[in-house]
């Protein structure tokens, strides 16, 4: 393929790039614009990018980029409890998102990952983490606990309380003006002072 090492050396250095990326790259590049649906078919088929949504790739083998075909988003619910040590047991990605990403369980790069979409006034709470050589926005504990209220999501007891005992309070009050009342009320009488 023509354009395989100049187009491989340009987009591995970012973490995600979209199809619309790939055509001016490749137009400016003399290709017709024809030419792109193929050459993105044939690079993947090769096993040299991944698909991670429509229109979105990566050269990265990483599980942990995939986010980013969701911006803006965080990584949160039990994978950032995976990520922040509270639990040992490895989740499957849990993707936070205020797009209009359908919601549900996705197979991507082979891993089973969930999208979750929520309301941009819910959305705050996470910190970068660094991970496989890219940083990436996990919901802190705190925000964990508010979103596991918001999802209705019932964890059994020895983990709510690995997530509570996880919680600082005095964080967990900066975050009564940015949330529901309802919400940040519940998850305050589950934190102990």
């Amino acid at each position: 393929m023509k354009y395989a090492d100049d187009f491989e050396s340009f987009f591995s250095a970012v973490t995600t790039f979209t199809s619309a990326d790939a055509k001016m790259f490749l137009v400016k590049n003399g290709a017709s614009e024809d030419y792109v649906k193929l050459f993105l078919h044939t690079l993947k088929a090769k096993g040299k990018i991944n698909r991670l949504a429509r229109g979105v790739y990566t050269y990265s083998d990483s599980i942990d980029v995939v986010g980013f075909a969701f911006s803006p988003f965080y990584y949160g619910l039990g994978y950032a409890m995976t990520l922040h040590g509270i639990w040992s047991q490895m989740a499957n990605p849990t993707i936070i998102t205020t797009t209009k990403a359908l919601p549900g369980t996705r197979k991507i790069m082979g891993e089973n990952v969930l999208i979750k979409r929520i309301s941009s006034a819910m959305f705050f709470g996470y910190e970068y983490i660094f991970k496989n050589n890219i940083y990436v926005p996990v919901s802190t504990p705190e925000k964990v606990l508010i979103d596991t209220l918001y999802y209705g999501i019932k964890l059994n007891a020895e983990d709510l309380r690995a997530l509570v005992n996880s919680v600082k309070i005095e964080k967990l009050s900066m975050y009564e003006r940015l949330c529901e009342p309802r919400l940040f009320k519940r998850a305050k009488a589950l934190v102990p002072l």
